[in-house]
């Protein structure tokens, strides 16, 4: 009977040895608070129209405004389903819920068409990159311009160059790898936007700094025809 005993207990105790505790609790985030992470989803927010600020919450939690070429910074989400909810002159204009994935990092751009907003995310891979590199990547928001195929060059004076070709709104949604970054050499470049008979848009000496993610993203005047739209469009650089 000893013999029984004194093995039921070892037998226990081996049981309780084996329990690991787990403190990581990679989902308790409410989203909208707190730094960013690389456990759960981080997520910015740009507004590319130019009819002024929009107030953005995410999962009901106020993030601020952001305005044409003031996002937001990265803020946390939560691991699966996100709300986010935008709201223009003091009216609600879009509510949408989207997948977010465990230490991934995304950009979400609101935009205009005619009187609907609507929200296009974007995947950010802007981990490891390696010293004396940038990842860079050319984003089109031309609300008035989505007719217009336009050509877009980075080039670094005695550097990279890189051409992207055929580029037109919202494209990165029929073509993801236009939401993709490419590593390019650190250094000051040019950006310039053409098309076969004209330069249309340049930004120069635009200086991207080694270890860093770039997003050139083009928009034009929301009041603007199409024709004006092709000699109005802005390059604006954002770094992640």
């Amino acid at each position: 009977m000893r013999k029984t005993l004194l093995l039921i207990s070892s037998f226990i105790f081996l049981i309780a040895c084996s329990k690991v505790v787990d403190d990581t609790n990679t989902n308790s985030n409410t989203g909208g608070t707190g730094s960013n992470s690389t456990i759960v989803p981080n997520i910015k927010f740009f507004n590319v129209m130019d009819y002024g600020a929009v107030s953005v919450k995410l999962n009901n939690v106020t993030i601020g405004s952001t305005s044409l070429y003031n996002p937001t910074t990265y803020r946390v989400g939560v691991i699966g389903s996100n709300n986010i909810s935008i709201t223009f002159n003091n009216n609600q204009v879009l509510n949408q819920t989207v997948d977010l994935l465990a230490e991934k990092y995304y950009s979400c751009f609101f935009y205009r068409v005619g009187f609907d907003w609507k929200m296009s995310l974007v995947s950010d891979d802007i981990t490891n990159i390696a010293t004396g590199k940038i990842k860079v990547r050319v984003l089109d928001f031309r609300t008035q311009g989505y007719f217009d195929y336009v050509k877009v060059r980075l080039i670094s004076p005695g550097g990279d160059q890189f051409d992207y070709a055929n580029r037109n709104f919202l494209d990165h949604h029929t073509y993801d790898s236009y939401a993709r970054f490419t590593t390019l050499n650190t250094g000051k470049y040019n950006v310039t936007v053409f098309n076969d008979t004209a330069n249309l848009a340049s930004k120069r000496d635009y200086t991207m700094a080694s270890g860093s993610a770039y997003s050139v993203i083009m928009t034009t005047p929301a009041d603007n025809t199409r024709s004006q739209a092709l000699f109005n469009i802005t390059p604006d650089i954002q770094k992640h």
